[in-house]
């Protein structure tokens, strides 16, 4: 009896020892899953959204060098007619016409990408950049953006906020889960990476991505992914994507580092 006893007690011991190590394995890839509920192509709601603060600030030195400052980086050229080289892997060329008007060139690799027309207006209040940029099929795409000033009284010096910053965003966000990796993309703009979710940063590709941009993405729970973008290694925004109510509304919630009050919500429905 006490044998029989042992021998039982003996293959349940035994169950536990080589069962525990895979229910622990089923758990840990369970958390790095990403589930199908992320799966679609997502639209930005605009009228639901909220971009604080400013888009960009201007100051102006001695020679007509222009600064501008985006937060996580820096661009600076004169308006000498010369080839400067940006950020992002451009260039751009200048010539000033006034002191509160220049036109400017952007070339990739010298492939021209777009010509512009910058302009504050009389009031002092406004920023216009009208672009004109080819097209692959030879024709050319004309558009204007427009700026309102929020610091800084006369010329470029100040900061500037877009008036329609949400509709000139990308308007679609497709996410196709692979297992433990996501892909993470924006069609419209060509700008994508395949993200494996464990908080590894994974290349930014794509169309006017600058050059050392990172994005790391990493499972919270089923319904949450913590995002990190980096510039060289130095991170831009941080925050969260999560999925609310019936599965259909995605909201992302980002902020500089350095700005935790100031946060970006982005709204998507699929």
């Amino acid at each position: 009896m006490g044998g029989s006893t042992r021998t039982v007690n003996d293959k349940l011991r035994w169950r536990r020892i080589v069962l525990f190590p895979i229910c622990s394995l089923i758990i840990s890839l369970g958390c790095t899953v990403v589930p199908a509920d992320w799966n679609g192509t997502w639209r930005l709601v605009p009228s639901k959204s909220q971009i604080p603060g400013s888009n960009f600030q201007v100051t102006v030195g001695e020679g007509e060098e222009y600064t501008f400052d985006y937060g996580a980086y820096k661009d600076r050229f004169r308006c000498d007619g010369r080839e400067h080289h940006l950020s992002s892997g451009k260039t751009i060329s200048c010539t000033q016409a006034s002191a509160f008007a220049f036109d400017s060139i952007a070339r990739r690799d010298g492939v021209l990408l777009n010509t512009a027309h910058w302009e504050v207006s009389a009031d002092q209040r406004m920023l216009s950049i009208k672009m004109t940029a080819p097209q692959p099929s030879g024709s050319e795409q004309t558009k204007e953006v427009l700026y309102e000033r929020l610091t800084g009284t006369k010329g470029f010096a100040g900061s500037w906020k877009d008036l329609n910053h949400l509709r000139n965003r990308p308007q679609l966000l497709v996410l196709t889960p692979h297992g433990r990796s996501l892909y993470y993309g924006f069609p419209e703009v060509g700008q994508y990476a395949e993200v494996e979710v464990d908080g590894a940063d994974t290349l930014w590709r794509g169309h006017s991505v600058p050059a050392g941009s990172t994005i790391a993405i990493r499972i919270q729970d089923r319904s949450e992914l913590l995002v990190v973008r980096k510039l060289n290694g130095v991170v831009i925004n941080q925050g969260s994507m999560t999925i609310v109510g019936d599965g259909h509304t995605l909201v992302e919630a980002l902020w500089s580092p350095d700005r935790p009050d100031l946060k970006t919500i982005l709204t998507y429905e699929k």
